[in-house]
């Protein structure tokens, strides 16, 4: 295989895994239009992460500092509609690529588009990064440390009181694949299988996990109230 041809054919490799973080990160990350708790959300900032992370009195600071960071807000509206910008153009270049990946011209143009698009979505990194980092000035940094558990979690579908621990990709994994047969099994009114019940046996009988049910009860209500203040 000659050079040009190994070339396109790393670039059709790479289309499913393109077209994932586009589908992904293809809509902006928040509008000049949304509301400081929208934008909070967005960042990982909401009620069930700052009670999981016991840290139910810094909502009214966060959301403060969220409000005033209007420079950082702009730069992260900015950036979601070139980042939103680029995933649009990578899919154009991508359903291009599929229909006719022998053409030198469409191969080059898929691979411009998809640098683009790793470009626009790191910017949009850097610029989400500097907005926590003002809705986090004051606070200290245990606080910070403690909220940085939650956000390396935020996208795994387990639930809340979960996230009160810090984990690794694989062992994500293992609880997201323990909760979906635990589902299945109760679905079908079966046993669930014994690797998948201790697991969550484990996880449920944590200490911080446990902490965290019980502030979920207890405090989480305080802590919607006191961003429902910012909703408008």
């Amino acid at each position: 295989m000659n050079s040009q041809l190994m070339h396109r054919a790393l670039l059709v490799a790479a289309i499913p895994n393109l077209v994932g973080l586009a589908a992904t990160n293809a809509v902006p990350l928040a509008s000049g239009e949304s509301s400081v708790v929208e934008i909070a959300a967005e960042l990982g900032i909401t009620p069930e992460s700052l009670t999981v992370s016991d840290l139910q009195e810094w909502g009214s600071s966060m959301l403060n500092n969220l409000a005033a960071a209007n420079a950082a807000r702009a730069d992260l509206d900015a950036k979601s509609a070139l980042a939103a910008a680029a995933a649009a153009a990578l899919g154009e270049a991508t359903a291009e690529m599929q229909r006719s990946g022998d053409n030198d011209g469409i191969a080059a143009a898929f691979a411009s588009a998809a640098a683009d698009f790793e470009t626009a979505q790191s910017a949009l990194a850097s610029a989400q990064a500097a907005l926590l980092e003002e809705a986090l000035s004051g606070a200290p940094s245990t606080a910070q440390a403690s909220l940085a558990v939650w956000l390396q979690s935020k996208s795994r579908s387990v639930p809340a009181a979960f996230k009160a621990v810090a984990r690794s990709a694989a062992e994500w994994d293992q609880i997201e694949q323990a909760l979906r047969a635990e589902a299945r099994a109760l679905a079908r009114s079966e046993e669930v299988d014994e690797t998948s019940a201790a697991l969550l046996a484990a996880v449920r009988e944590d200490d911080a996990v446990e902490g965290a049910v019980d502030r979920l009860s207890s405090d989480l209500a305080t802590t919607a109230a006191t961003f429902a203040v910012y909703e408008e």
